[in-house]
């Protein structure tokens, strides 16, 4: 003979009741979880972890002007500072530029300039240290007694020492400025921005109209 066992209905109840009471709480204890790791990955893209919060260095700022003959000056200016970041507690950054202004022929002015500038951060998961250089040339023309035109070139280059943060920049304006009275100028500009970028896909172009009025009172 055989003999069928018959599970108790009331049994089987209670072991679901058992088995979705742990399934609940495994939910609950997961929906915690997950949302403290978005609190922390939140704490964690958007806390620098600096801990550097003392900073005593110096400072100094040196510019030289010169007018070497009627049409040619120059500047030169260098320095050293620190100033409060964003990616960090603090930046120091040592600068040079120099210029030449020189007024070609007559209603027209050209100016050349270069820059260099090595910067550190203080410290933190974004630390970045950057050197940049590059430099700009502008010429202004006055076409009429009340018509002035401009054009420009800004080359610039970043090296990063940051994994593909380092990018070159290339820059053309072209600028037009009617005065209609003493007091009221209108312009014209354009903007044309192109951006090398290590990383490919940080790379773009850029295109910008501008129209202004300015009213001295």
């Amino acid at each position: 003979t055989s003999a069928t066992a018959v599970a108790d209905p009331v049994q089987q109840q209670l072991a679901q009741a058992s088995l979705q009471q742990q399934l609940t709480q495994l939910q609950s204890q997961m929906a915690t979880q997950t949302i403290q790791k978005q609190r922390d990955d939140v704490t964690q893209a958007s806390h620098t972890f600096d801990k550097t919060t003392d900073k005593n260095g110096h400072y100094y700022n040196v510019s030289i002007a010169n007018q070497l003959n009627a049409r040619v000056s120059q500047q030169l200016s260098f320095g050293h500072e620190s100033s409060l970041n964003t990616s960090s507690n603090f930046t120091t950054a040592d600068y040079a530029n120099y210029g030449v202004g020189i007024i070609a022929w007559r209603g027209s002015r050209l100016t050349l300039s270069g820059f260099y500038e090595k910067s550190q951060e203080s410290g933190g998961q974004f630390k970045e240290d950057i050197k940049q250089y590059g430099f700009d040339a502008l010429l202004v023309h006055r076409l009429s007694e009340h018509l002035t035109a401009g054009l420009g070139y800004h080359y610039g280059d970043v090296v990063s020492d940051t994994v593909n943060r380092s990018y070159k920049q290339y820059s053309y304006t072209v600028d037009l400025n009617y005065a209609l009275t003493a007091k009221l100028n209108v312009g014209l500009g354009y903007r044309f921005y192109k951006t090398n970028a290590e990383d490919p896909n940080q790379s773009f172009t850029q295109n910008r109209y501008i129209l202004s009025m300015n009213y001295n009172f």
